[in-house]
């Protein structure tokens, strides 16, 4: 995992410390981290498009529902990295279920995780914020609930057209 700049045992944040890296992505890597009191978290370091990451986060951050990755809080170190604190969900990704099922996952299963997804995204769309990056890498499986995460791409809904970006980022086989 030499793909990762920070090290287990490492504590880039203070109060956090560093257990091993979970995934590397468009905006940062994200970490299975301890907090200084034994509380699991996700650690994301922000590393591109940091302007967009914290307006995504921003609009789901005090959101609560079983079927979203929960929002902890956003911190900056004294280097000045920002860093995304959120629960940590040991189940795997629909990606990894998905890679683990080559003949699909049956009609009784992708029902399950339809009908799951789509409570979260409700619930998100009854705030007033659109996903923008669902996909199967950020939907997550864990003790019964299908759990929808990573909100960088996230968007407040409003009645404006314009809505002053010049970039588009995403995953352009999962943009709408």
């Amino acid at each position: 995992m030499g793909r990762f700049q920070y090290k287990r045992g490492e504590t880039p944040l203070d109060g956090f410390t560093i257990e091993h890296g979970l995934g590397v992505g468009g905006f940062g890597e994200v970490y299975y981290a301890t907090s200084a009191a034994g509380r699991e978290v996700a650690l994301k370091v922000l590393q591109n498009y940091e302007e967009i990451e914290l307006r995504g986060i921003s609009h789901c951050m005090n959101l609560k529902s079983p079927h979203l990755v929960t929002i902890f809080d956003v911190r900056q170190n004294d280097e000045g990295d920002s860093f995304v604190i959120m629960e940590y969900v040991q189940g795997p990704s629909l990606r990894v279920l998905l890679d683990s099922a080559p003949d699909g996952l049956g009609p009784t299963k992708a029902a399950f995780f339809l009908r799951e997804m789509a409570k979260g995204l409700s619930y998100l769309h009854d705030a007033g914020v659109v996903h923008r990056d669902l996909k199967p890498h950020n939907v997550f499986y864990e003790e019964g609930f299908v759990k929808i995460g990573d909100y960088s791409l996230c968007k407040s809904m409003s009645a404006s057209h314009r809505t002053g970006h010049t970039m588009t980022v995403g995953t352009v086989h999962y943009m709408a």
